[in-house]
């Protein structure tokens, strides 16, 4: 009954339900597990419903995911991804907003020593390369300029030009806003 009145349940079936008519539809019980039966735990109950899933064409299903435990096979479309960008550049509007996990929630979700992917590993400088790039304030870069405004050398970010200078990427940045002449995001 979740599937069909279900607020939480899938919406793309409960919106074709509506607009087809639920007499459109068929619902058939596979298997029946008696509610409090504890022979059948949360998780052999998703692997369960998983190997239904996978007994089908998935196209022809309303589910979006292809394993019940996870997200695998579902792609959300243009449409759906820039909605969401659109929504969450004002923060307040993200479910998150203003809410921290419990330390408890940190130590499930937290993957120390071996079951951490980059566990033994290392990023290669041209990685860590990328991610400064794309982290930084100054996708451009940074320059440096001598007082006639000649460009004396460039940066990926203000971390790199406080590195070269022996200053904090802080004092970098209070430089570029106040517009100084020492230091200027290059276009």
């Amino acid at each position: 009954m979740e599937h069909i009145v279900g607020n939480k349940s899938n919406k793309a079936l409960q919106r074709a339900i509506k607009i087809y008519g639920l007499n459109k539809f068929r619902f058939v019980i596979y298997e029946r597990h008696p509610e409090g039966d504890r022979a059948n735990t949360g998780t052999q109950l998703t692997d369960l419903e998983t190997q239904y899933i996978g007994k089908f064409k998935f196209s022809m299903l309303y589910n979006f995911k292809k394993t019940a435990t996870s997200m695998l096979g579902y792609k959300h479309t243009e449409e759906a991804l820039l909605k969401m960008v659109e929504r969450y550049k004002n923060k307040e509007n993200h479910p998150f907003f203003g809410k921290t996990h419990t330390e408890e929630v940190k130590k499930l979700i937290s993957k120390p020593g071996e079951a951490n992917p980059m566990f033994g590993r290392k990023h290669s400088e041209y990685t860590k390369l990328l991610m400064s790039k794309r982290m930084s304030k100054y996708p451009g870069g940074v320059g440096l300029y001598d007082p006639e405004n000649n460009l004396l050398n460039s940066f990926n970010n203000n971390v790199e030009l406080g590195k070269y200078l022996k200053i904090s990427k802080t004092t970098v940045g209070k430089y570029i806003k106040s517009g100084e002449s020492k230091c200027i995001i290059l276009k």
